[in-house]
């Protein structure tokens, strides 16, 4: 079965319930689409950029805490996420794909009856029979723990309580999801039909450079806009948003169709990534759209949105952009009961591994009989001989998930067994060679053991298995320089700066190839960060 969990930085946190479920999982495969600081607009843009709906049997979905900060900011209004949540579940629920609403919350609303945007996405997924998995209720019913707070953000739960949710999530499942695994023949619908579509600018006419940039967790083929700007055609329909890739010299972005322009700020208080983010008022395209990245003059300007800061100019040299959100001329019938209650699913197995893992000493591990529960407990142990004995444990039940022996492995590096460490990533790799982080992490291990050759062909198999993460290109092309690969090695390091012009490391390590081709050196040290 495919999963794929569609949501917000909730569900990427490293130390969230997300990577815990991708590795208790397995077999079924977990994909990641999540985009931190978006709303349900980008779920809905999603959907059709990655044609989601023919590519998993199950969508989590996760939009309720950002839904409810961008309403809260003004960023958008109840009617505009009404909108946008009642189209997103309605095509989710109509493809045969089996939708999970997981609801977070904002701190600030604890202890409150509820919340506007929780009560609109409740109501909409008992319209079209969406469970629910609602960590505000959850939450609300527990007892304070001293020094365990609930959150370790205004909006991220603390790992003791983020975690669980994998349990919770993976027993829904099961109970949710016998034999729905490989549907096909699924009712999509077509595209023109819909009140939004999600259009990727590099697949569209254009006279722009597309360029591929990318993050650690995610890259996407964008178009590059130059100072002079450029013309694509869209068709006939409204620019309802625009998804871009946020720069530290991003400013406008104006736009213009017909006669008609609009400026968007383009410049955010967030870090590097991916953003949608809505065009208010929508802006009338027929055929051809201008796109500018500066601010035109005597144009409107888009309702300031989420995170915005002022520009630090009227114009940049460039944006990259990776597609738009549009509002096709159709209309939207938004139809349900307000104050319905959906099926919320029963948090017990949440409740229990609470219990597990507040009361886990040495003397009782070997009661649990779960190797997921194990697994969960080996991320949160503080004494990492504890976290051995508990993903030990997990290998014994469970010896055929990768992730566990990827764990062991980590576990073991930081205690300074390499060699054991090795062998458990080799595991890992043998059980599933598709996974990248097993083969960039035994890289990095086999540096420290003072084998770069092996350490380099670990380094290319990662990068086999994800091309577009910026990381992996820098520590290839280190490992490259050091067996005096150099001509690669700089070729390497002009790839990582595409994905990320602003890596520091692939500029330092270019300005050090350039100074032995002046006047030949030694190789440079390897020094690259963990992957």
């Amino acid at each position: 079965m495919k999963i794929g969990i569609l949501g917000t930085s909730n569900s990427i946190l490293s130390n969230g319930w997300a990577p815990v479920f991708s590795a208790i999982a397995a077999p079924d495969t977990v994909v990641h689409f999540s985009a931190g600081a978006n709303s349900s607009a980008y779920g809905l843009y999603a959907l059709d950029h990655f044609d989601l709906l023919r590519r998993v049997d199950c969508l989590i979905l996760d939009f309720a805490v950002n839904d409810q900060n961008f309403y809260d900011f003004s960023s958008l209004d109840l009617d505009r996420i009404e909108s946008y949540w009642y189209e997103l579940v309605r095509r989710v629920s109509h493809s045969g794909v089996m939708a999970l609403n997981l609801m977070f919350f904002n701190q600030r609303h604890l202890g409150a009856a509820s919340f506007p945007v929780r009560d609109v996405q409740r109501a909409i997924c008992a319209h079209f029979g969406v469970p629910v998995i609602d960590m505000f209720d959850i939450v609300s019913r527990l007892e304070p723990v001293p020094g365990a707070p609930f959150f370790q953000e205004p909006t991220h739960l603390s790992s003791r309580y983020s975690k669980p949710i994998a349990i919770l999530v993976k027993k829904s499942l099961e109970r949710l999801m016998p034999g729905r695994a490989g549907a096909a023949c699924r009712d999509f619908g077509a595209s023109s039909g819909n009140p939004y579509q999600g259009v990727a600018l590099a697949q569209v006419p254009c006279d722009a450079e597309k360029v591929v940039r990318g993050t650690s967790l995610v890259s996407h083929e964008c178009i590059h806009v130059p100072e002079t700007g450029i013309s694509c055609s869209v068709g006939q329909a409204d620019v309802d948003g625009v998804f871009f890739l946020v720069s530290r010299a991003n400013t406008w972005l104006g736009l213009e169709s017909n006669g008609r322009r609009i400026n968007k700020v383009l410049s955010v208080s967030l870090g590097r990534g991916f953003y949608l983010r809505s065009v208010q008022p929508n802006l009338p395209v027929d055929g051809e759209l201008r796109l500018t990245p500066a601010r035109l003059e005597g144009a409107a300007t888009s309702r300031s949105d989420q995170n915005q800061r002022v520009p630090p100019g009227s114009s940049s040299p460039g944006c990259d952009l990776v597609g738009l959100l549009l509002r096709n001329r159709v209309r939207q019938e938004v139809a349900y009961a307000r104050g319905a209650e959906p099926e919320v699913l029963d948090p017990g197995c949440y409740f229990e591994a609470l219990r597990h893992l507040g009361g886990l000493t040495a003397a009782n591990l070997g009661e649990l009989d779960s190797p997921g529960l194990l697994y969960l407990a080996a991320t949160e142990m503080p004494r990492p001989g504890m976290a051995i004995a508990a993903v030990k444990a997990a290998i014994a039940l469970e010896g055929r998930n990768p992730h566990y022996w990827s764990l062991f492995g980590d576990l073991l590096a930081k205690k300074g067994n390499l060699q054991s460490a090795e062998k458990a990533y080799q595991r890992a790799i043998g059980i599933d060679p598709d996974i990248p982080g097993p083969h960039a992490k035994l890289s990095h291990l086999l540096v420290q053991q003072g084998k770069p050759g092996q350490a380099l062909a670990k380094a290319a198999d990662a990068l086999a298995r994800q091309g577009g993460n910026p990381h992996f290109h820098y520590h290839h092309g280190v490992l490259l320089a050091r067996v005096g690969r150099w001509e690669e090695a700089e070729a390497a390091q002009r790839k990582a700066l595409e994905l990320n012009p602003e890596l520091e490391g692939p500029r330092a390590l270019l300005g050090q190839i350039r100074a032995r081709q002046e006047c030949c050196g030694n190789p440079p040290d390897i020094r690259t960060p963990r992957s």
